[in-house]
Parts: structure tokens; sequence; C-alpha cells
């Protein structure tokens, strides 16, 4: 279909240009999955005087002009997508999710080429009046041209134009930038060597178990993910694969604690980590044709020139905040545990998508639709840092533990015994890289089952989110830890690095499974603290706080249960109950609030 007349008569060249003038702040939209929203610059101010582009008066208008222009059909379908997000969460909070009627107007990107999608309500709701909503946005791309950075996708990664694209990349990485590995290191104890064109693979270890390994197989009878870095490796020169369930004999406890204990290492002494983010397992791939946006041809015109550009729906993440293009959101790798250590200590990681190719190193990350750096967080930057020598050190190093330790209790693991093995590489490399140094010793700091002896007190003010957890039937740590439950953990409010601490610590010390893995499996554990104890004095009517004094003082504490069988808060004829049968709190800290935190045992 061709455009209507009036996207025909906008200037897209202009328009995908960043606003110079522009005075809107951006805000986060509260509470879900719906993008941001522009703050209203004041109702008797015209909005083009904000670098604001005006479209259609009315969603019903779009809708009708989608019918014969493709432009708006692409539009639209931000809209719709939008309007979904908005009616789930309102169903979910329990409102009618009824939206008014909008105006809409067209916004350049801050960091991108093409173009937003903001609404002006047309109603005296004083919810809507004082904000523009950001509904999405419509990139622009063009397969090579100084005019705009986004590029076009190809259907198949396995293209030669995409391939050197990534090793232009990885070039350009390891030219500019001072990732360095530690060359003590060596290699791994065994490695995949690339053979016959990439259709064979041996690895060199002298075990019977792996024989067939060792003598050389043809690639094509491994999975078909393996079968994929195989090739890619070939593809980008690379002489050697280190595959963990190849190159650690799985059925060898012995041999895997030993290389466990190194996996590290393996990983950030890597030249090239590939995260096969879209495949589920080792037998899906991660090479397959990709999931390539609906382009829809437009007029772009720039230096005199008139070029067919193709606009494109841009994802959220792309939207309002554009470090989310990192988190790479919605992608099987990203839900799992064992992954997450791979993606921080690699110095370099070539993400495979369904939707795009990444490259992420300490100092950016680019990605293959944009064609150009992104310089925001990634997970590399923080395992890059060193801590030695810094004022801030414990903070700093305590804070990016706790951010951590938040991202892993969010994915999955096959096996909840691999809760505290599955972060031990992590946690092996914030050990070697986080000592003291006064400049009279080096102090290091002792790693207790998920948590640091340095900043034990705070990093005890931990609570599930909503639902609580679940206590495995097996033990896995004491029940002050984190690691003891399978939940989601929250434990980076500002008000913990403020507090003032209640308790002093005596001793603390867990027992480990295998003195080999000393960030690994525990098989028990204790806390020996001096502290002060106080109990309720009242319930709350219709409220789920209890009250606790001692002498003339007295303050509320709010009781959130860990485990989910219990509630996410307990019902009043529990907490009488609990009060007859001496319940205790037990302060951890408190701010100037004051908010206090207690922990049961």
């Amino acid at each position: 279909m061709p455009l209507c007349q009036l996207c025909s008569s906008l200037d897209f060249a202009a328009l995908s240009q960043p606003p110079s003038k522009d005075s809107l702040r951006l805000t986060w939209t509260v509470g879900g999955g719906l993008p941001f929203s522009y703050d209203h610059p004041g109702l008797e101010i015209d909005l083009t005087e904000r670098c604001l582009t005006h479209h259609y008066d009315s969603f019903s208008l779009l809708e009708a002009s989608a019918r014969k222009c493709d432009l708006c059909s692409l539009m639209l379908g931000v809209v719709d997508r939008y309007r979904m997000e908005y009616n789930r969460l309102g169903m979910l909070r329990g409102y009618n999710p009824v939206l008014p009627e909008f105006k809409l107007w067209l916004r350049g990107r801050d960091n991108g080429d093409g173009f937003e999608i903001l609404a002006e309500a047309q109603t005296n709701d004083r919810r809507w009046k004082f904000s523009l909503p950001l509904l999405g946005g419509i990139g622009i791309a063009l397969r090579e041209t100084e005019f705009v950075k986004g590029r076009l996708i190809d259907l198949s990664p396995k293209t030669p134009r995409t391939v050197n694209m990534v090793r232009n990349w990885i070039a350009e990485c390891s030219e500019q930038h001072q990732h360095t590995a530690s060359l003590s290191e060596g290699m791994p104890s065994r490695v995949l060597k690339i053979l016959d064109s990439g259709n064979k693979v041996c690895l060199d270890v002298p075990t019977v178990a792996v024989v067939r390994l060792k003598e050389g197989i043809r690639t094509s009878t491994l999975p078909k993910t393996f079968q994929d870095a195989v090739w890619l490796a070939y593809q980008l020169d690379i002489e050697y694969i280190w595959i963990d369930s190849l190159c650690i004999i799985q059925d060898d406890i012995e041999d895997w604690n030993r290389e466990s204990a190194r996996m590290d290492r393996v990983y950030q002494n890597s030249w090239l980590n590939i995260a096969a983010d879209r495949a589920a397992d080792s037998y899906e791939g991660f090479l397959g044709e990709r999931h390539i946006p609906e382009y829809v041809a437009i007029p772009f015109c720039a230096q005199g020139t008139t070029l067919e550009a193709l606009a494109y729906t841009l994802p959220w993440s792309c939207i309002g905040d554009r470090s989310r293009l990192s988190w790479i959101e919605d992608e099987p790798l990203t839900t799992r545990a064992w992954a997450l250590q791979e993606r921080y200590l690699a110095q370099r990681t070539v993400h495979f998508t369904r939707h795009r190719i990444l490259l992420e190193c300490p100092q950016y990350c680019i990605a293959e639709d944009f064609d150009h750096s992104l310089t925001f967080f990634t997970m590399a930057q923080v395992v890059s840092k060193s801590y030695a020598g810094e004022q801030i050190v414990t903070y700093s190093r305590h804070l990016d533990w706790l951010e951590l330790v938040e991202n892993y209790t969010t994915r999955k693991l096959t096996l909840a015994d691999d809760k505290l093995p599955a972060l031990s590489g992590l946690a092996a490399h914030f050990a070697r890289n986080g000592h003291l140094d006064h400049g009279y010793s080096t102090t290091p700091f002792q790693y207790l089952a998920g948590h640091w002896s340095d900043h034990i007190v705070r990093s005890l003010c931990w609570e599930c989110r909503e639902g609580g957890g679940k206590r495995p039937t097996k033990y896995r740590a004491p029940t002050w830890s984190w690691a003891s439950l399978d939940a989601q953990i929250k434990c980076t409010e500002i008000w913990i690095d403020h507090a003032h601490e209640l308790v002093s610590i005596k001793h603390v010390h867990v027992d480990l499974e295998s003195s080999q893995i000393p960030y690994g499996k525990v098989t028990g554990g204790y806390a020996l603290m001096g502290v002060s104890k106080t109990w309720p004095l009242s319930v709350q009517e219709n409220d789920w706080d209890l009250q606790f004094g001692e002498e003339d003082i007295r303050f509320r504490l709010s009781i959130f249960w860990d485990l989910e069988e219990y509630g996410r808060y307990p019902r009043e004829d529990e907490i009488r109950l609990y009060q007859e049968e001496g319940l205790v709190a037990v302060p951890l800290g408190w701010t100037g609030v004051p908010k206090l935190r207690i922990h049961r045992y």
C-alpha cells in the first residue's frame, strides 16, 4: 500500500534528528511493562515548540488510515501493543483499564534513527493531563549509507555479510580496548581442536570415557547448538573451542569438582564467549532464521538525495532507556542461572538472539541493527573493576555483589542443589579481586554461603520478592542465607547502605562439602551475634504491623515471611499465637526514618 497524505508529507530525515530544543523530561512509568512517559510541559504550550510533529488527532483516525497506509498500519501495531499492555496491567491491579482519547505526536529519538510516538490525552482527568505517554517507536534503516546508522537484518545470521560484521566487531574490540587475559593461566585443561574445515573436532584427554573425542568425531554427530558453535569458530579463524559438557567429564565427580573450580578463569581468559541466547537447549541451535521485523518503505531525503528507507517497529527494549537492549530479555539463556557467570566473566561475548546479534564487552554493547556502539552498562563492566586501593571498596564491591545476587535469583536451575555451585565462578573472582590494601596488610574476605564476611550484617537484610519462597527438601545453606530458599531476592534497597548496625558479629562459619571448592556447596553453618531482642507489644488492627518497644521507646515493624506456605503477610491470629509462644524480633539495623529489619532463626 502507498502512504497516506499525512505520512507522505512528513520529512523523515528531519523527524529522525534528536530534538535540540526539547525540554520534555522522560520518566519511568511506575509498575509494569509499559515503557515511559514525558512530563507535559504545560497545558498552554504548543507542543510543536518542543520539537514534536503532530500526527492524527485520535486512535480512530489512525485505525481508519491504517487500512490504506502501510506506515499507519505499522504505527497502529505500536498503539495496539500499548493498549493491550495497559489493559493487562489494569486487570491485574483491579481497576477499569479504559484509555481516554489521544492526540498523537511524533518525536525524534535521542539515541537512534527513527521517531517515538507520544500521546496527548483529550480529557480533564488529572491522571492524564500532566504526562505524555510514550506509546512506542519506529526505527529507520538503510543498507549502507552515512545518513542513517540503522541497518537491515538478514534473515539468516550465516550470510557472509553478517559473519564479516562479527569479525570486524571482534577486531575493533581487540585493537581498541584493553581486555587483558591472565597469560599465566594458559589454556583450560581440555579444549576441542577444530579440524577438517570445521567438520571434525578432537579432544586430547587420556580417559577411556571420552576416547571417541580423543580420536576425533564428526561435527555433524554433535547436538545442533554445538555444531553451530564449531561452525562459527571456524568462520572466525578460531582454532580451539571449549564446551563445558564435552571438556568436563560429567559422570566423574572428582573431575567435575576440579574443573568447575577453574571455570571462572576459563571464561575470563577466553578470546570470545559465544552466547546461544535463543537456544532453549543444546539441540535447538542458534544460527537458524531470525524473526526480522516487518519493513515499510518510506522516502528519506538527505543532502539533496532521495533514498528509499525502511521503517520498522522498535522493541520496547529500545524505547526510552536504551540500556535495556543489553539486558537481552525474553531469551531462553537469560533464564538460566548457570549462564549468568559466563556473561559476567567473559571479556567479550557475541550474543545470538531471535532478533539480532550483539557484541558485549566492558566498554560497550553493539547491536547488529544499529551498527554503532552503545556505551551504557554491560555486565562485563562489573567484573572488570579493580576494587583494591579504593576508599569506597567495601561499599562498591558489596553493592555490585548484591545486584548480582538479585539478578541471579531471578533465574532457574535444573538441579536445585546447584544454587551455590552455579555462582561459584563469580564468587571466586570477587574473592581474588576484592582484597583491601590498607598499606600495611592485605585482608581477604571470607565467603559464607552467598555472603561476604566484611559486610555480613547488611547482607543479611534480604527479603523475598512478592510471593515468598520455598525451602528445598535437601539442605542447601543456613537459613540466614538467601541461598537456603528458592525465591527471587531483594537486597539492594538504598536504606541498607545507610543503616546503622544494631548487632555485633562474633563468629560466622560454614562447613564446605569439599575443601577443593571453597565457593561451592555447604553442609552446615551458623552465625553467632551479639543482639538486642525485643518482643511485640500489640497487633495493629487491620494491619500487618506489630508494635514493639523497650521501656519508653515504641516503634512499628512490618512482618514479611520468607516461605510462601505462610503467605506474604502473617494472619492476625498467627501473630497473636506467635506472641503467646514468644515471637522475638532481632533488629539488624536502623536508619533515620527509622526502618528496621529482623531475621528469624
